[in-house]
């Protein structure tokens, strides 16, 4: 099978910048990496701040107008009073923080935009992967009831090269709106199914 993108586009100008920058259109790839901070609103009102760090290959069809990227590292830390808390880190596009309440333990929920992975990790028709914070250890988890139906409140869309270090809340959302982020990473919904073929 080869590599391919769903959902959602990491790239939300991949084909304008073939056209300002010709010398990307042949085979236009490599590895690249993004670094930000950025603002989390919590259910309880507050806000924490989390870094990132995503290193990723990318590439663009002839035409640049197909852009597929392959996620190498995937890193979110947290700061100020968290900051004691261990850094997930999993080659996945992380969508979703909380504290579930009832067990009082952190939550990522994450996704991906490669059909190669989603089959390594083991096809979940929702195509989400829920990480809890366990015994000072993050952990695979079952998607659980609580993480159906939340609003994602991460940072998706970090191409082109973020022009912030630091991204707001409000920010985020004037991304996410232009970016026209597909219905599956603004929610998580686990009654949806991902649009790649199981392998024999």
């Amino acid at each position: 099978m080869t590599r391919k993108p769903f959902c959602i586009r990491l790239c939300m100008f991949a084909a304008t910048l073939s056209i300002l920058t010709p010398v990307s259109l042949v085979g236009c790839g490599g590895a690249a990496t993004r670094n930000w901070t950025e603002d989390v609103a919590l259910d309880n009102g507050s806000i924490i701040v989390i870094e990132r760090e995503m290193q990723f290959t990318e590439s663009n069809s002839l035409s640049g107008d197909t852009y597929s990227s392959d996620i190498l590292k995937s890193q979110v830390a947290f700061r100020g009073n968290l900051s004691a808390l261990p850094a997930w880190d999993v080659p996945l596009l992380p969508l979703l923080i909380y504290r579930d309440l009832d067990t009082n333990e952190w939550v990522i929920v994450a996704g991906t935009n490669s059909c190669d992975v989603w089959a390594d990790r083991g096809s979940p028709p929702h195509g989400y992967w829920e990480f809890r914070l366990r015994a000072n250890k993050w952990v695979q988890v079952p998607i659980s009831q609580h993480s159906d139906n939340r609003r994602t409140n991460l940072l998706v869309v970090f191409e082109p090269a973020l022009s912030t270090r630091h991204i707001t809340i409000a920010e985020k959302m004037r991304i996410a709106s232009a970016a026209s982020v597909d219905a599956r990473y603004l929610k998580v919904r686990t009654n949806s199914h991902v649009p790649c073929a199981k392998r024999d």
